[in-house]
């Protein structure tokens, strides 16, 4: 063992050492040259970022990162943090919520010559993207009058022009790749209502709040976002996709090899080779104990079968419990219609829709899937014949109906 005065000799040393360290990192970095086009510590001044999709404002302090994105959530956190070496190196860490970008880390070129990166945190809300989103509350006459479409166009042009407004309208799902950061909505990817109503985010308990998704193929990443949300969660899809990882991860995450139809049967796919089972949105609560529940999101993405599923669903009481619908709507079978039958062929989704909002639902957003069939019309205008639509039950906002429902079995928070 070492003698007394020898370990105290060392500790001393250390301590030097470590001090010497501190006090030359510290003269590096007041001896270094600015980076160029970036201003000093003692003369930085508030500056304009644009990151594709917002426009943020960081202050004499870098820290906090201001979005100034219209009437979005106030809950959104995102934070521009100095690495330790940061005024030596440049470098820059932008912590970004885990439902808007994915759980990767992604890089930026903002207008500066230094490379900022983008990483994630687990954020509850995210700021929904502006450029393709069509929201509600603009006051625009929604065509057509009298229930009747005039032309082919007049149902894309009811389509953008959404009913209401969600003040806390999010971003849920869908991925971006490396590097390429943008404002697109991308496929997988939804928009929910975080109005304080409608009952989300959840509480503590995951059963307080239901979701059914129908139609995951390959993209769990909607129903990833709503577990870490805390909401039970029932996935459905004719493809045997179990998504292992989220079913590990959350015990309140089912999937279900069932798809969604207007009538229960057994369908038999060429391109699967195999039988599978179809059921209606009834028969499907009632097979999986979830009858009596409130249906908090209801998420229909099932390839053009939502026409015919929906047909059926307005005609059902339990339409009333539903809080919230995200539907994929296609019409991409326009461009092999003949020219005398596209009329009536939107005419019959306009009234899908129209039958959709009968029932006390509200459109408080509509964006176009830019990778879907174009249609041209006579004019030379083009539409995109495939989009997400969101829509709202009005009728969650008041007291009177949710009273009715509890009485008929239906537990609310």
């Amino acid at each position: 063992m070492l003698p007394v005065s020898l370990r105290r000799k060392l500790w001393k040393y250390l301590w030097l050492c470590l001090l010497l360290s501190v006090a030359v990192v510290n003269v590096i970095a007041y001896l270094a040259p600015p980076v160029p086009g970036k201003p000093t510590p003692s003369t930085y001044q508030p500056q304009e970022f644009i990151i594709p999709g917002r426009s943020v404002t960081t202050g004499a302090t870098p820290q906090l990162l201001n979005i100034q994105d219209s009437n979005q959530l106030p809950e959104v956190s995102e934070w521009l943090q100095e690495s330790m070496f940061g005024w030596v190196f440049g470098v820059h860490t932008i912590m970004v919520d885990l439902m808007a970008y994915g759980s990767r880390t992604l890089s930026v070129e903002l207008p500066q010559p230094s490379s900022y990166v983008l990483q994630p945190k687990h954020y509850v809300y995210s700021v929904a993207p502006r450029q393709l989103l069509a929201t509600g509350g603009v006051g625009d006459p929604r065509p057509p009058e009298g229930g009747r479409l005039q032309e082919v166009r007049d149902y894309f042009t009811f389509l953008k022009r959404p009913q209401a407004m969600c003040r806390k309208l999010v971003t849920v799902g869908g991925r971006l790749d490396c590097n390429n950061l943008t404002d697109d909505l991308m496929d997988g990817s939804k928009v929910v209502c975080m109005d304080p109503p409608l009952e989300l985010p959840p509480g503590k308990d995951p059963r307080s709040c239901l979701t059914l998704s129908f139609g995951i193929h390959v993209d769990a990443s909607f129903d990833e976002a709503i577990s870490d949300l805390n909401c039970e969660i029932h996935m459905f899809d004719l493809l045997d996709y179990s998504p292992k990882k989220l079913l590990r991860k959350s015990r309140h995450a089912y999937f279900h090899q069932v798809g969604l139809s207007d009538t229960r049967r057994q369908n038999y796919y060429l391109n699967l080779k195999k039988e599978l089972p179809v059921d209606n949105l009834v028969g499907i609560l009632i097979n999986n104990s979830l009858i009596a529940r409130p249906i908090h999101i209801l998420k229909v993405d099932i390839e053009d079968d939502e026409w015919s599923v929906f047909e059926q669903v307005v005609t059902e009481p339990i339409m009333n419990a539903i809080g919230q619908i995200a539907i994929e709507v296609h019409a991409e079978d326009i461009v092999k219609v003949p020219v005398k039958e596209r009329l009536a062929y939107v005419q019959r989704r306009y009234d899908v829709l129209r039958a959709i909002e009968s029932r006390g639902f509200q459109s408080v957003a509509y964006w176009e899937n830019k990778q879907s069939i174009t249609y041209h019309d006579s004019s030379g205008a083009s539409y995109n014949t495939c989009g997400e639509i969101h829509y709202v039950n009005s009728k969650w906002y008041t007291r009177t109906f949710k009273e009715n429902l509890k009485k008929m079995g239906f537990k609310f928070r």
